[in-house]
């Protein structure tokens, strides 16, 4: 497959009237992928990220959390790619061919189950 295939497959699109929206891997991307499906890496080149938060006052810890759901919302809201996923794709023209995948919440429920 030539690079202006590969490059026209980058932009997101849905089959499903917009509930799911997917779009192939390219390049670094796909390499990242096939190393996160070899079981040998136990991670390698994973994000991991942390934080230590210090508040002026106790709050209850399911206030807490409805702040930390609420921003979570917010967040994919304005950076919808924070809530990509990546999965194995039905293509055969390399192993570890992979799409990332958009799933739109249909309601309130959904997007908090996510965040």
């Amino acid at each position: 497959m030539s690079l202006i295939s590969h490059i026209s497959n980058l932009s997101f699109s849905t089959s499903d009237g917009g509930r799911n929206f997917t779009r192939q891997t390219f390049g670094m991307e796909a390499l990242m992928e096939a190393k996160a499906q070899d079981n040998t890496t136990d991670g390698a080149d994973a994000f991991h990220s942390g934080a230590k938060i210090i508040l002026p006052h106790n709050v209850p810890v399911d206030t807490f959390k409805a702040y930390i759901t609420s921003a979570w919302i917010r967040l994919r809201h304005q950076a919808p790619t924070v809530a990509i996923r990546s999965r194995l794709a039905p293509r055969t023209e390399f192993d570890y061919a992979a799409d990332f995948v958009y799933n739109v919440p249909v309601n309130l429920r959904d997007a908090e189950e996510w965040a």
